[in-house]
């Protein structure tokens, strides 16, 4: 038996489309999780930069 795993960070709110594909490519199972950076960033606060991330 082989087993593989795939992580990926990719904007929050796009994991469904990961998931999606990960399906069709033959996954059979996978888990998302919600992270956010640590380090307060002033300026992409100010420009509406969202720092979560899903992973």
């Amino acid at each position: 038996m082989s087993y593989s795993l795939i992580i990926t960070i990719v904007s929050h709110g796009k994991a469904d489309l990961v998931t999606l594909a990960a399906t069709q490519a033959g996954s059979t199972g996978g888990t998302v999780l919600r992270g956010r950076g640590i380090s307060p960033n002033a300026i992409a606060a100010a420009l509406g930069i969202e720092s979560a991330k899903d992973v």
